[in-house]
């Protein structure tokens, strides 16, 4: 085989990583909301560190945080937010109390969400025929 049949082939594969993130981002969301939904329902940050109790009883804050938050994919983009106030008070630290309990990511992906989501963007190059396994 020629030098430029080979490179052909090559650019050929590349092409393929065009459409890799319209065919993982729908998987990806649901990773991403399967994570939040353990760690809000352990009354978690993203990153597994534990909130604050409340202050007036010491029990625990935010108890249906899980459904105040939103995860979907809108093109090639994993979109999560918050869908109420006192929810993005508390994220913030702003809510009754001033304690910051931080319900979705914001400084990077969490280790175990970008295990997460890199076990399915392996899934769709194994598709496609790059890596291993």
């Amino acid at each position: 085989m020629s030098g430029f049949t080979q490179l052909d082939k090559m650019i050929g594969r590349l092409d393929l990583l065009i459409d890799m993130p319209g065919e993982c981002v729908g998987e990806v969301a649901k990773v991403v909301e399967a994570e939040l939904s353990k760690t809000l329902a352990a009354g978690e940050a993203p990153d597994g560190t534990r909130w604050a109790p409340r202050k007036e009883d010491g029990k625990r804050a935010l108890k249906d945080a899980r459904s105040k938050v939103r995860v979907g994919a809108v093109g090639n983009v994993v979109i999560v937010r918050m869908t109420d106030r006192p929810t993005v008070l508390h994220h913030f630290g702003n809510g009754r109390g001033g304690v910051q309990r931080q319900v979705i990511p914001i400084d990077g992906v969490p280790p175990r969400m970008e295990a997460a989501i890199n076990k399915v963007i392996a899934k769709v190059g194994r598709k496609h025929g790059f890596g291993h396994g």
